[in-house]
């Protein structure tokens, strides 16, 4: 049963305690904005890794939009822009796939 709504979800089934990400996810707070295919928003970076994160926005977007996003990972330092593409789409919530990350090395500082 859990294989099947995960696939209505569009998310592939993973077993309790077996981790299939390929890179590590580090819990985060990072205000972001992004602009896609006639919509612009703003919301909220979480679980962020090399490979992507999980978005929070009040501006829903159908899974496979294209964006280009800006993480505001520091006060005072010009945001990190990241092209990108939505996985999936639950209410509020979507997981984002990093498709080019503009300055990496200082992208991964952040993660380390």
């Amino acid at each position: 049963m859990r294989r099947l709504w995960g696939f209505l979800r569009g998310r592939p089934f993973q077993p309790e305690g077996r981790e299939q990400r390929e890179f590590k996810r580090v819990l985060v707070r990072f205000a972001l904005a992004f602009a896609g295919e006639h919509k612009k928003g703003k919301g909220i970076a979480r679980d962020l890794s090399l490979g992507g994160c999980m978005m929070e926005t009040d501006t829903p977007l159908p899974a496979d939009t294209i964006l280009e996003l800006k993480l505001f990972v520091a006060e005072a330092e010009m945001p990190i822009e990241v092209a990108a593409s939505v996985r999936w789409a639950d209410g509020q919530r979507m997981g984002i796939k990093f498709l080019r990350i503009r300055d990496q090395d200082r992208f991964r500082k952040f993660l380390s």
